[in-house]
């Protein structure tokens, strides 16, 4: 059974229903080992060892990953978050001219950077992703929403302490002290309560 003694008893529990799900063993497993980045294949490795020596499936993975490559992002992506980060740019530079503050601008700046800088080479070509490393990002990614999807019904504490605390990407990493705090649920549950009245609403008026 999965180590659950240092875990708030709601998402203890919530876990421990919901333990045969691939979502709930990643966030075990990252769990017992906070603060380390993991790779999606060693998280699956880890979760699942294969039944073929390490060394062997390492070498077996390096010769099939050089065949192909599919692409992290698209030229149409990259060119919206240039225009998002021009305008929080001017935003800022505003703000700053006036003394005001601007910290509430900064994540979602280092947010986009942090993906450009992700996806994108120092020449500004696009990285492209090992296909076996995009196959287990695609099953941790849906695996992962399936879990906080799960939890929003169940129980949105869990939900929001995975949303703060768990890291994704090709590393997973199990955050111990998260830089941004997350607002109190009810402020969270009317924020996306208000989103969901105006997706309903552009839907009907399509209609």
């Amino acid at each position: 059974m999965p180590q659950t003694a240092n875990i708030n008893p709601a998402i203890r529990d919530f876990l421990l229903n919901h333990s045969d799900w691939w979502g709930s063993k990643v966030v075990f497993l990252l769990q017992s080992k906070p603060d380390e980045p993991i790779h999606v294949i060693r998280l699956s490795h880890m979760i699942e060892p294969p039944e073929f020596p390490a060394q062997q499936y390492e070498s077996f993975t390096r010769i099939y990953e050089s065949c192909c490559g599919i692409p992290q992002t698209d030229t149409r992506t990259i060119k919206e978050i240039d225009k998002c980060l021009e305008k929080l740019i001017i935003k800022k530079a505003a703000l700053v001219a006036n003394n005001l503050d601007f910290t509430h601008l900064e994540a979602e700046m280092q947010s986009l950077i942090k993906y450009r800088k992700e996806t994108t080479k120092p020449n500004g070509k696009i990285k492209k992703f090992r296909q076996e490393t995009f196959k287990e990002l695609q099953r941790h990614r849906k695996a992962f929403i399936r879990l906080l999807d799960q939890a929003l019904i169940e129980c949105p504490e869990a939900y929001y302490h995975f949303k703060a605390h768990v890291q994704t990407g090709q590393f997973y990493t199990w955050i111990s002290f998260p830089d941004e705090i997350p607002v109190s649920l009810k402020k969270k549950k009317q924020r996306e309560q208000k989103k969901k009245r105006k997706t309903r609403y552009r839907t009907i008026r399509r209609c």
